[in-house]
């Protein structure tokens, strides 16, 4: 085949393909331009309950897979046993002991972790209860509705820095400041959990993005609720004995005042004829 040949067969290639271009269904283009607004329009509006469960997972993961507190332990204990060697070999029996017990204390802290974790959540959601956050999705960026209500905030996914994903959350960082993402479907309020995944998906494919796929729980989630409502009963009616009590206290505070000022105007007139007398004395 020579070059002439060549050449022409590839331009008739090129116009065939144009052709088909020209001549493809006005339908077909319609769903292509469909699809593609679609994919940039997709929105997703999810609530995320701030509450034991949500807690307890964000702290574990973040102690564990983000700040990697074993870690952290495991260098201390390595010092520790050198020291501990090292006294030995010196018969500093007391620096021995010592590092001992705080080698067995860094041990318990590393298994009793999650215990730990739980004392914290119970006391602070045996005085607060738990709130609701909002969320909304686009491809465009998060916006964020306060919990303890404001003008909503809009983010867009430049300043999303990181995303980690595990089986029941997303956690999307804005720098330090988390945002989870409650990954059951019945948290959605606008949209489908495949728009919401795949919203997320397509933006972790340009940041630093981690995946775990296992539990990070070994112990599940359990807390019963105080009756919240009682407690602020409670409180309302303590408030109210204390001003009660502070009301009634007012009108004892005037009387003991008005004695005081009256009890007061005797000693001046006294006064007064005390002074009398010594100057008739001194006239005399």
């Amino acid at each position: 085949m020579s070059q002439k040949d060549l050449e022409k067969e590839v331009l008739e290639e090129i116009s065939a393909e144009e052709t088909n271009d020209e001549i493809l269904p006005e339908s077909d283009k319609e769903e292509n331009q469909e699809e593609v607004l679609e994919a940039s329009t997709r929105k997703v509006r999810v609530k995320l309950n701030v509450d034991y469960r949500t807690l307890k997972y964000y702290n574990v993961y973040v102690l564990k897979y983000v700040r990697k507190f074993y870690w952290l332990y495991a260098i201390f204990l390595l010092l520790l046993i050198g020291g501990i060697v090292y006294s030995v070999i010196v018969k500093t029996y007391v620096v021995v002991a010592l590092m001992a017990v705080f080698a067995l204390y860094l041990v318990y802290q590393m298994l009793s972790i999650e215990r730990t974790i739980d004392r914290q959540l119970t006391a602070h959601f045996m005085r607060r209860r738990p709130q609701v956050q909002e969320y909304t999705f686009t491809d465009e960026g998060i916006t964020v509705v306060p919990a303890e209500g404001g003008d909503p905030i809009n983010y867009e996914w430049v300043y999303v820095t990181h995303i980690y994903q595990i089986p029941q959350f997303y956690y999307l960082y804005l720098g330090k400041q988390p945002i989870i993402v409650d990954r059951n479907e019945d948290m959605i309020l606008e949209g489908t959990k495949e728009d919401l995944e795949g919203i997320i998906a397509s933006q972790a494919t340009k940041k630093p993005f981690k995946s775990l796929d296992k539990n990070i729980l070994k112990e599940p989630v359990e807390f019963n609720y105080p009756d919240y409502d009682a407690m602020d009963a409670a409180r309302a009616e303590e408030q109210a004995s204390l001003e009660e009590n502070k009301e009634e206290d007012k009108p004892a505070d005037a009387a003991e005042a008005e004695v005081v000022e009256e009890s007061a105007e005797p000693v001046e007139e006294s006064s007064e004829e005390a002074a009398a007398e010594v100057s008739e004395n001194k006239e005399e």
